[in-house]
């Protein structure tokens, strides 16, 4: 299942995304009928916690209005009424930034492009597809898994 999150849902947008599912992003400057059109078009569920968008696009895409400020909780709703389960291994993730999968790289192919301190001590690298980007569990994956821990939680 893919998704479009609207201007309102940058941050559960990226954690889809660290979740494992596609998610596209409309900002803020898009007006609400090129956000219905851009999900009916590409087949997006619209999530949105705008009232009067979601009524809008009811009749043009699959929409789910999320009433929660939280983004954990806005991540649990979207699980459970899409029927979801979350991907947390890094291979299954999708780039918080560009969208795009990761893929599991050799170390050696990170060298110069990671810190050297982080690749002294990391073993396992992973590089975004489209951006280039390279990930790692470092010390913010205790983090990660805190609050993927509390979103995953029913």
């Amino acid at each position: 299942m893919r998704f479009l999150a609207d201007a309102m849902l940058h941050r559960l947008c990226k954690w889809l995304r660290l979740l494992g599912h596609y998610c596209e992003y409309a900002t803020s400057d898009k007006k609400d009928d090129e956000v219905i059109r851009l999900a009916s078009r590409k087949k997006l569920v619209l999530l949105t916690r705008d009232e009067e968008l979601a009524h809008r696009a009811g009749d043009y895409c699959r929409t789910l209005l999320l009433k929660s400020n939280d983004f954990r909780e806005q991540a649990k709703a979207v699980f459970k009424a899409m029927h979801l389960k979350p991907r947390t291994t890094p291979s299954r993730t999708i780039c918080p930034e560009c969208n795009s999968r990761l893929r599991k790289v050799a170390k050696a192919g990170v060298e110069g492009r990671v810190w050297p301190h982080v690749f002294k001590h990391r073993r396992d690298f992973w590089e975004c597809r489209g951006c280039g980007r390279i990930y790692w569990k470092g010390s913010h994956w205790t983090g990660i898994k805190k609050t993927l821990g509390k979103i995953v939680r029913r």
